[in-house]
C-alpha cells in the first residue's frame, strides 16, 4: 500500500470528478488541458460511478509533476484550432445517461464507440480523414462500410487484438489497438456489429 501524499485528487468530492471526467473542466469552470472528456461525456452513470469508485480506492503515492504550460507552438495550434488542447470546449454536454446493456450487440457497440474515443478520432460519422492531433498525426482511417468494404468480422477482430490490417500492413501506432485489444470478445464484436449499421461514407477531407 502506498503512504504518500497524493495528487490533486485527495481534496476532490464526487462532484469534482464528475466535472473533469464528464466535462473536462475544473468547477470553477476553468478547462483541463488534453483530457479526453470527448469521449468518457459518452458514459452511462453507472460507468462513471464506476470509475469514480475505482479512482478513490488507489493508494496516494508520491509523484510531483511540473505544472503544465501551453508554450509557442502550443498556443500557435490552439490558434488555428488545430489541436484540442482545452478540453472543455471539445466536450459535448451530455447530462446524465442511462445504462447501455452490455453484450454483442449494435446497441451496446455504439455505446463503445463514443465512450471508446472511435468518434472522437475518426469522426462522429466514421468517415476520418482529417487528423485531429499535433503535427505529424496520420488521417484517421474511413471506418464505415464505404471503406472496410470487403472486410470481416475476422479481420477486424485481427487488427483489435494485433494491429495489423488485412493486407498485413502494420496500422500507425496513434491508433491505441493495444488498449483496444484489452476488450473482450463480446465487446469487439459489438463495435464490428455496429460498424455494420454506419452509413457508407467518402472520406472526410480538410477544408
Amino acid at each position: 500500500m502506498g503512504g504518500g501524499r497524493g495528487g490533486v485528487a485527495t481534496s476532490f468530492e464526487d462532484a469534482d470528478w464528475v466535472y473533469a471526467i464528464r466535462r473536462g473542466m475544473r468547477r470553477d469552470g476553468r478547462s483541463l488541458l488534453l483530457m479526453p472528456s470527448e469521449a468518457y461525456a459518452y458514459f452511462t452513470d453507472e460507468d462513471l460511478g464506476s470509475m469514480i469508485a475505482y479512482l478513490k480506492q488507489l493508494p496516494p503515492v508520491d509523484r510531483e509533476l511540473p505544472k503544465s504550460k501551453v508554450r509557442v507552438l502550443g498556443r500557435a495550434l490552439l490558434v488555428a484550432d488545430k489541436m484540442p488542447l482545452l478540453s472543455a470546449e471539445h466536450t459535448p454536454t451530455m447530462g446524465a445517461r442511462k445504462a447501455v446493456q452490455p453484450g454483442p450487440t449494435a446497441e451496446y457497440g455504439h455505446y463503445l464507440a463514443g465512450a471508446s474515443g472511435c468518434t472522437g478520432c475518426h469522426s462522429s460519422d466514421l468517415s476520418g480523414g482529417v487528423a485531429n492531433g499535433p503535427p505529424g498525426t496520420p488521417p484517421p482511417a474511413n471506418l464505415t462500410p464505404a471503406a472496410l468494404g470487403s472486410w470481416t468480422e475476422a479481420d477486424f477482430f485481427r487488427l483489435m487484438r494485433t494491429g495489423v490490417r488485412p493486407d498485413g500492413r502494420q496500422i500507425s501506432e496513434f491508433m491505441p489497438w493495444r488498449f483496444m485489444a484489452r476488450m473482450s470478445d463480446d465487446e469487439l464484436r459489438a463495435l464490428w456489429l455496429y460498424l455494420q449499421t454506419v452509413p457508407p461514407k467518402a472520406t472526410t477531407t480538410a477544408q
